[in-house]
């Protein structure tokens, strides 16, 4: 089954103003210790199938969380990039397979992370949630 957190990773790789920064690294999950930055992580936060009286009519709400990881200046510019990317105007959109037929950028949040290494520096983080109304991936 096709999973809508994946097919956002696949997409934003088709996007040269997020590769420009973040290249290939992207992940699911938690970021790896070793990883360059900057870089970032996305997971599925809830995924709500939609319905009616008659039964589903195969379109779901899914929450995908986008986390960006750098310097300060790295974090917030790949973060934007991400959101601009996120919310183009074209619908029905296609991510990997999966139509798009919403995305809202639903807010974000500025975090730092002690170093574990040692050193003075922290690395910072910036989460932002979207909610995606996309077709139900079919098996």
């Amino acid at each position: 089954m096709a999973d809508i957190g994946r097919a956002v990773h696949v997409y934003l790789q088709t996007i040269p103003t997020v590769t420009a920064i973040a290249g290939t690294r992207g992940s699911p999950g938690i970021l790896k210790k070793d990883v360059t930055l900057p870089a970032y992580t996305y997971r599925v936060i809830s995924s709500n199938p939609h319905g009616h009286l008659g039964g589903p009519f195969g379109a779901v709400e899914s929450r995908v969380q986008i986390d960006c990881y750098g310097t300060h200046l790295q974090t917030y510019d790949l973060a934007e990039r991400i959101r601009l990317a996120m919310l183009v105007q074209t619908r029905p959109l296609e991510m990997n397979s999966i139509g798009v037929d919403r995305v809202r950028h639903e807010g974000g949040r500025d975090l730092e992370q002690p170093p574990t290494d040692g050193s003075d520096n922290w690395r910072r983080l910036r989460s932002d949630d979207y909610m995606i109304l996309h077709d139900e991936a079919q098996p």
